[in-house]
């Protein structure tokens, strides 16, 4: 069993998701009931702890094989370091106290020095290597998925404001989906003992930065170097509190003069370019309607009710297939829209259906199953008279690409009236 806290963030979730992909059996650490549905649906066993409370983080972590966890930068908190500290010390007490074999902690290059947010993350590696267990660090580099405010501002004001110390100044950059891959890694074939890894990625100047950002927006952009003494005040225009803006400054200003690594360290160089992560950075954010396995659900429901057979239609793939309860087999998406469209002129005319939430299994990251239930009233039979109402179960095979979630294929079955749901209750109403 390998337990992973932090799923909420871009890491976290990336090692969780890639362990269950290969059949590891996973758990993973929420601070509420919110979401434990979805993980659980994804083949999770779920753990409800807040990493500030030692006695449930402690029962979270028992018979853990081996934990990643890291330090969530909560900006509500009133000390930012202080509270970030207090979290250091209950994880490392709790996994002490259930004498968890091995640790994946991810932190920086710059708790080499320590500077800014990374001070934290320093304290939690000195006190992690005093708990027995075998402690993987990986420090990794600047991520490249923090440049999204960077998006956010360049959109809005039409430059990148850059806070390293020069234009020409070249930083290592890591996209978290490496860090992710890599810590999922260390987890499923743990290191014979303790070590501290650089995840290093490519480097870029502000200027590149610039550019890459300016080609994956497509307008033009002002590179706008802020200087140290002004970083703060921007920060706080921006809405960053206080304390983590000035732990940013500090941070930035760290960066462009890290000591090199330890030659008897291990370095992993991530491959991962800038371009790739702008890409997904600068994406349209997806259409509500396809975000979630239930978001579609309803939405095809929606579409159905409304009799809106091509917006129901876009919520399938193009080269999706539809089974319908009269066995028909219809192939493709335009194939699907018409026959539905069809059935809505007289059968479906004044029908309603209502769908239950679905019961969704995850096959692969990017592959799931739902099972979602339905009754339908309203019918009209072929002779123009009212029909029974029916009642039945589809089964849709979805797929996400990129944050958006299309249907693969739907299965139809109609609920016979009279017969038994399963045949083994026929057997026990007998017997």
């Amino acid at each position: 069993m390998l337990t992973i806290a932090g799923v909420m963030g871009r890491v976290g979730r990336g090692v969780a998701e890639a362990l269950l992909a290969r059949g590891t059996p996973v758990r993973v650490v929420l601070r509420s009931a919110r979401g434990q549905d979805i993980w659980r649906n994804r083949g999770a066993d779920v753990a409800i702890a807040d990493l500030q409370d030692e006695v449930a983080l402690t029962r979270a972590l028992q018979g853990s094989d081996g934990v990643f966890a890291l330090l969530p930068e909560d900006l509500s908190a009133a000390d930012f370091h202080g509270h970030r500290r207090r979290m250091a010390e209950s994880l490392a007490a709790s996994v002490r106290a259930a004498r968890v074999p091995h640790v994946v902690f991810l932190s920086s290059v710059a708790a080499a020095v320590p500077a800014g947010p990374a001070r934290d993350l320093r304290h939690a590696e000195e006190l992690l290597s005093k708990t027995g267990c075998r402690l993987t660090v990986l420090r990794a580099a600047f991520f490249q998925d923090n440049l999204a405010t960077a998006v956010s501002v360049a959109r809005q004001y039409g430059m990148f404001a850059s806070f390293f110390a020069s234009d020409a100044t070249a930083i290592p950059m890591v996209a978290t989906r490496d860090v992710a891959l890599l810590a999922a890694a260390c987890l499923a074939h743990p290191s014979e003992r303790s070590e501290i890894v650089d995840v290093l990625g490519p480097a870029y100047s502000s200027a590149q930065v610039a550019e890459h950002l300016r080609r994956a927006l497509g307008v033009p952009l002002d590179l706008v170097m802020i200087p140290p003494l002004g970083q703060a005040d921007f920060l706080r225009r921006l809405g960053v509190p206080p304390q983590f803006a000035a732990a940013l400054v500090e941070l930035y200003a760290a960066l462009g003069s890290l000591p090199p690594a330890e030659p008897d360290r291990r370095t992993v160089a991530a491959t991962t370019s800038l371009p790739q992560t702008l890409s997904q950075l600068t994406r349209p954010a997806p259409r509500p309607e396809r975000a979630s396995i239930p978001a579609v659900v309803a939405a095809l429901t929606e579409a159905w009710n409304h009799h809106d057979l091509a917006a129901m239609g876009e919520l399938y793939r193009a080269d999706a297939d539809f089974v319908n309860i009269f066995g028909g087999y219809l192939r493709g998406r335009d194939e699907i829209v018409r026959e539905h469209t069809e059935r809505h002129k007289q059968m479906f005319a004044s029908a309603r259906m209502t769908s239950a939430a679905p019961l969704v299994r995850a096959l692969t990251p990017t592959l799931s199953l739902a099972r979602v239930a339905w009754t339908m009233r309203g019918i009209t039979g072929l002779d123009g008279r009212p029909a029974p109402d029916r009642e039945g179960l589809m089964l849709h095979v979805l797929e996400q690409v990129g944050d958006e979630w299309r249907i693969v294929t739907t299965q139809n079955t109609e609920l016979a009236q009279g017969a038994p749901r399963r045949f083994l209750d026929l057997v026990a109403a007998a017997s």
